[in-house]
């Protein structure tokens, strides 16, 4: 069977998505969060799109259109050249998007074995820097962390790759702080809420 490669499986994904009704924004953002950037060379983004295998045929112009200036007018994705080609490619504040998305796409805990300790996640933020602690708890909760404390959050297993990344790109790394605790008592509730099986 021929090998298929990474660029022909996100494509092949994205096409069943299509399927039933994924919009322009969220398809052209998902790709670009994959591809990076995407390169049409003299054609119109438009058209370089309309060729690759997966883009939503049912997704009409002018809808890809306003999609593309609506996810400039938030700061997402933008215009950018090299070597005299010109091609759209995600911000800093785009590929933040993009981050968090993929933090509800995380493998649900009840789907792997337990080794019995818990990995806390701990902030303190002054109360000027509310946007920030939102964004942590969001975050942590998207992950699968529970609450335990105000500022403390648990969860059974290792801190996810994905929530990493979005924290420290979106610079709030710094304020969290992840321990690993090999005993924690009164911890039945959340055993019986993550359904944990011991290794």
């Amino acid at each position: 069977m021929a090998r298929v490669s990474k660029y022909k499986a996100k494509s092949l994904r994205l096409k069943k998505v299509g399927v039933v009704g994924v919009t322009a924004g969220r398809w052209l953002l998902e790709f670009l969060g994959e591809m990076i950037e995407m390169m049409p060379g003299i054609e119109t983004p438009y058209a370089h799109l309309r060729r690759i295998d997966g883009w939503p045929k049912h997704i009409p112009r002018h809808r890809f259109e306003q999609e593309i200036r609506r996810l400039k007018d938030r700061g997402w994705i933008e215009n950018a050249e090299k070597q005299g080609k010109k091609f759209l490619k995600l911000t800093k504040k785009g590929k933040v998007e993009i981050l968090c998305r993929k933090l509800a796409k995380c493998t649900p805990v009840q789907k792997r074995s337990w080794d019995g300790r818990w990995r806390m996640a701990l902030f303190d933020i002054p109360e000027q820097g509310r946007k920030e602690r939102d964004l942590i708890r969001e975050a942590l909760r998207k992950a699968g962390f529970c609450r335990l404390q105000k500022s403390v959050y648990v969860y059974p297993h290792e801190v996810p790759r994905e929530l990493i990344l979005y924290l420290t790109h979106a610079k709030l790394l710094p304020f969290v702080r992840f321990v690993r605790v090999d005993e924690m008592g009164e911890c039945q509730e959340l055993e019986r809420h993550y359904k944990l099986k011991q290794e």
